[in-house]
């Protein structure tokens, strides 16, 4: 019988698993201290910690606030000074860590104690070039630079992916048995993109295929975080050789995307409907939709369906059902993507 890591293994290289794989109890997700202290805010009193509430900074000097009703995810202050003031001065004020200087072989051994070897490995390598744009400048001046200063935009996505790719020379070292490396970088909002596709072609794409090509090349596969409204940008993203796309929430037309992509692009998410963030929405119909998304999206093994701890009772539901269903794909007709 396989493992959980050799079941999910075969699911996201498009074969059907032995199992219909469960995302919270087959995989585990992690972010190593060096690139946790560096990425996300951290607790004042301790430095090994995440900020869990109140205003705090990450590595590049970005203040946060994390609220008690976020689940703690924490959002940037946009009270406070934004780091990087001029686009095409990046140099005088974004810099990054010495790598060289961090005792990976300690810092792993003790990180991999709480890991699971049985389990999918799924490591993540903080925010991608979009967030820690407009992390480190506004939304508003992070836009502007798009479209007015592409030079240095493009300058500073570079420099910012050869750190990324320093750090994943040392996952790739330090952290044996890691399965998958995500970037989180979100390029939607509820009704659509941030940035037109030919802007996404023109000034992520590259450095999205420098960064995953050397992810491959290292033996892990790749996952593009991104949540919001982006279908349109589906194709672009196969293009540029993204393996699989996680958060696919059900804002987008997500039966389409299985249908006409589902041989080339692994999905994940899909069960955070609107209505489910009524706290009074019956749990048995909630349950029933569930189970009727699930039957739908994941023919033929290119849907991983989860659910956000953002959503009371939502993400153990998803987790119950998947397992109520774990022989899906017994059947033959659950190993074809729908035609329909």
């Amino acid at each position: 019988m396989l493992t959980p890591k050799e079941n999910f293994r075969l699911f996201y290289t498009h074969h059907i698993p032995e199992w219909l794989p469960d995302y919270r109890k087959d995989r585990q997700g992690a972010m190593c201290s060096f690139i946790q202290q560096l990425e996300r805010p951290c607790d004042p009193n301790d430095p090994t910690k995440p900020l869990r509430a109140g205003r705090g900074q990450d590595g590049f000097g970005i203040w946060y606030r994390v609220e008690e009703t976020s689940f703690s995810a924490p959002s940037p202050d946009t009270q406070a000074e934004m780091v990087l003031k001029d686009i095409t001065h990046w140099q005088d004020y974004v810099h990054f860590p010495d790598i060289e200087s961090v005792d990976w072989e300690s810092m792993a051994h003790k990180d991999m104690e709480r890991w699971d070897p049985d389990k999918y490995w799924n490591m993540s390598l903080g925010h991608g070039l979009y967030e820690r744009l407009h992390f480190l400048m506004g939304m508003a001046e992070a836009n502007m630079a798009l479209l007015e200063e592409p030079e240095a935009i493009d300058d500073f996505f570079t420099a910012y992916y050869d750190y990324k790719i320093k750090l994943v020379d040392k996952i790739a070292d330090y952290y044996p048995g890691v399965d998958m490396l995500e970037i989180s970088d979100d390029w939607g909002h509820k009704n659509g993109l941030f940035m037109s596709p030919a802007t996404w072609d023109e000034h992520f794409a590259p450095h999205v295929t420098r960064l995953l090509n050397h992810i491959h090349e290292k033996g892990m596969l790749f996952l593009q975080h991104s949540c919001g409204k982006n279908e349109k940008l589906i194709p672009h993203m196969i293009d540029a050789g993204i393996d699989c796309w996680t958060s696919s929430q059900a804002i987008n037309d997500l039966h389409m995307i299985v249908k006409t992509y589902g041989d080339r692009l692994i999905s994940a998410g899909g069960m955070d409907l609107q209505e489910f963030y009524d706290e009074s929405y019956p749990i048995e119909k909630m349950r029933e939709i569930v189970e009727e998304r699930i039957k739908d999206l994941c023919r033929g093994g290119a849907f991983l369906p989860y659910g956000t701890f953002s959503i009371p009772r939502l993400a153990h539901l998803v987790s119950d059902i998947v397992q109520e269903n774990r022989d899906f794909f017994k059947d033959p007709e659950n190993c074809k993507l729908p035609t329909d």
